[in-house]
């Protein structure tokens, strides 16, 4: 994975070293032509990568009846009755793309209703001022006006428990997107209503590049996309039986390899392969141990651990003999035992790739810095609980850690962005991000927020998606 070098470090544990950049070739080009391709290429990637789980698959969007609260249904503190689920989004609208959407409209009442129209709108010329200002329009609590309309779809009639899909095409030369001359976020709305006085609304965003409009020249936001490369494990119930029972030959023929098995056989699961091969940007980080265990290994821009092996864990339970007595030595998991594995999963004895230790369960403690250091791990992934929250602007996650076995340097996630990607809503009442879609289109809003923050400033963030969800479960 593509590191970031800096200077001398300040005394404090988490002091970020000033000036920070991430290492590779630096170009100079005007921000439109950079950061439009910047976007594109996120865009691309999130397509292929933002987790859809089922528990986020509908928007759940608030609904008044005749009589209804408007303010709890504006607040999304009602979410039964009408939803309205964005299903695609053009998430950044360049000079040619015009704008596309795809939604449903589903009717949760027990009562039908009567034909309907959706309107979409925006405010071509509304800057998001703050975070607050962001998070609360997602959240539907922004009283921000939206006054250009882009386009209405008709919705036919909903018996109880229906649902209808609706799509609208704005073209680029419609006088509205025309009108945006300022890039970065612009605040949507999708507002349903019928005859009947039944509304729903879902608030979402639409990013305006810089591609056709007039911009300085300053340096762009990177973004580095990081993901850990490991499996899942299964007990081999015979030789669990055996080995439970202690005695005997046959206990003492079993070994780990054939106790222990990898989950889904031993071949890179189809959508995981396909996913490093379309998005070459994703760096892999791969546990050594998961490697060795594959037919055919896939490239990979680093090395975790052996076994994925929780060292927050390990470091927050302060119990070395436990795992010792246990069979797991510290040996089994230090950085020179993943490269032996690499090296054997690769059938090269000089292979090398640059070793991390990966965040577990728990935070990076002092404790578990310094249990990495001691273990070989000079760089550490913090995938959540490290990034600077209070921080006035987003900067480059990087800080270098002193710990009694000499200096650790942390890469840190960036706590929103990496939640998005993981496939969670900033929100509970941020309803128009519960789909892939909508995540998808709040991550751009938020990537191009940070880079109106500070526009002079070269930065790149980290965001991590988790080992937790597989491919064909993170695809969008």
């Amino acid at each position: 994975m593509k590191q970031h070098a800096c200077g001398a470090a300040r005394p404090h544990p988490h002091t970020r070293r000033p000036g920070c950049r991430w290492r590779g070739r630096q170009h100079r080009h005007r921000q439109s032509g950079r950061l439009t391709a910047l976007f594109a290429a996120i865009l691309t990637l999130l397509a292929a990568c933002v987790a859809t789980s089922p528990a986020f698959a509908q928007t759940s969007t608030a609904a008044t009846s005749p009589g209804g609260n408007s303010a709890d249904q504006a607040q999304g503190q009602d979410a039964s009755g009408v939803s309205i689920s964005i299903d695609a989004a053009t998430a950044v609208v360049t000079a040619s793309s015009g704008y596309h959407l795809k939604a449903t409209i589903s009717n949760g009442t027990s009562a039908a209703l009567p034909e309907g129209t959706v309107t979409l709108s925006t405010n071509i010329f509304y800057g998001f001022v703050s975070r607050t200002d962001i998070q609360q329009w997602a959240q539907g609590e922004a009283p921000i006006p939206t006054p250009d309309q882009l386009g209405q779809a008709h919705v036919s009639a909903l018996a109880p428990g229906a649902s209808a899909a609706v799509s609208i095409d704005v073209p680029a030369n419609q006088d509205r997107l025309k009108a945006m001359v300022n890039w970065g976020p612009k605040p949507l709305l999708l507002d349903y209503g019928d005859a009947s006085g039944t509304q729903a609304q879902s608030t979402s965003f639409l990013t305006r590049s810089q591609d056709g409009l007039n911009t300085a020249d300053t340096p762009a936001m990177g973004l580095t996309v990081a993901m850990p490369l490991t499996g899942s494990w299964q007990l081999d119930d015979n030789a669990t039986s055996i080995l439970l029972a202690g005695t005997g030959d046959e206990a003492a023929k079993i070994t780990p390899d054939n106790a222990v098995s990898l989950r889904g056989g031993t071949k890179l699961p189809h959508d995981t392969g396909q996913l490093l091969a379309q998005h070459p940007m994703l760096q892999a980080v791969a546990d050594p141990t998961y490697l060795r265990s594959l037919s055919l290994p896939p490239k990979s821009a680093g090395i975790m651990q052996s076994g994925y092996f929780d060292i927050t864990g390990y470091a927050a339970e302060d119990d070395p003999q436990a795992y010792t007595d246990s069979g797991v030595d510290t040996a089994a998991w230090n950085a020179d035992a993943a490269t032996a594995q690499l090296r054997d999963a690769l059938g090269d004895q000089s292979a090398s790739q640059p070793a991390y230790a990966w965040q577990g369960a728990g935070r990076w403690t002092m404790q578990a810095l310094d249990q990495a250091k001691r273990q070989g791990f000079s760089t550490v992934i913090a995938s959540s609980g490290f990034d600077d929250a209070d921080a006035a602007t987003v900067h480059t996650g990087k800080y270098v850690v002193p710990t009694d076995d000499g200096e650790v340097t942390v890469l840190a996630a960036q706590r929103e962005l990496s939640s998005l990607a993981h496939g969670h809503m900033s929100n509970a009442h941020a309803h128009g991000e519960s789909s892939a879609a909508g995540r998808i289109a709040r991550f751009m809003a938020q990537s191009a927020f940070y880079q109106m923050e500070q526009p002079y400033t070269a930065r790149n963030l980290l965001v991590c998606f988790s080992a937790s969800a597989p491919a064909a479960d993170s695809s969008a």
